[in-house]
């Protein structure tokens, strides 16, 4: 079953065990909807040009958060910066990382428990298929390790891992660390991922130092 860049960026950042992810909230947001904008950029349904958004359509079949997502932009009468877009929307994270959590429940990847804590009611999420997790990361390692051509879609994951400064999500060995850290840099300087790309993680690490202050549960 087909994954797009959204649901395979949650899976890599999700605990194989626990019910939490492997990096910081405020670091989640702008890689997700970093990771959401290059879906419909790759699917035409958007451009950047001078840092901002351009929408193409109102209108995609990715998944309801996508398209809420497109649909919004679609009807500013402004054209915004990324970095404006991702912030705004990191204030209602929560909503988007759920939609897509649910998409991941019915492909059988995620399993979501209702729990509370002082009564206050909560969604806890759990990955059940440790397989496509770990499918994701070799097919990132071996663009790296081997500097392989990637597909657009690892070449997404990897400039938003870069943004998100997340070189831990594909391995804790110091030194292939070091080896896997130096390739994404060069992949990124040479133009080995795409110029959107690039322009999304520039965005995204401006867009990371105002979400320190947006929600912070999900």
């Amino acid at each position: 079953m087909e994954l797009n860049t959204a649901e395979k960026f949650l899976l890599i950042i999700m605990h194989p065990e626990k019910p939490r992810y492997l990096i910081p909230e405020t670091k989640i947001n702008p890689g997700l909807f970093g990771a959401m904008l290059m879906d419909l950029s790759l699917e035409e349904k958007i451009e950047f040009k001078d840092k901002r958004i351009i929408a193409h359509s109102s209108y995609t079949k990715i998944s309801e958060a996508h398209n809420i997502l497109l649909s919004k932009i679609s009807a500013s009468k402004k054209r915004k910066r990324i970095k404006t877009w991702i912030t705004a929307f990191a204030w209602n994270s929560r909503k988007y990382r759920h939609m897509i959590l649910r998409d991941l429940v019915l492909k059988g990847k995620v399993r979501i428990e209702e729990r509370s804590f002082l009564f206050i009611p909560f969604k806890s999420a759990f990955l059940i298929d440790k397989n496509i997790k770990k499918q994701i990361q070799n097919e990132i390692s071996d663009v790296l390790l081997n500097k392989k051509p990637p597909e657009d879609d690892i070449a997404c994951l990897l400039g938003i891992i870069d943004g998100c400064k997340a070189y831990k999500l594909i391995t804790k060995d110091k030194e292939s660390l070091k080896s896997i850290k130096h390739n994404i840099k060069e992949m990124v300087q040479n133009d080995s991922v795409s110029k959107e790309v690039q322009k999304v993680i520039q965005e995204m690490q401006a867009a990371s130092i105002v979400a320190t202050t947006t929600a912070t549960s999900g």
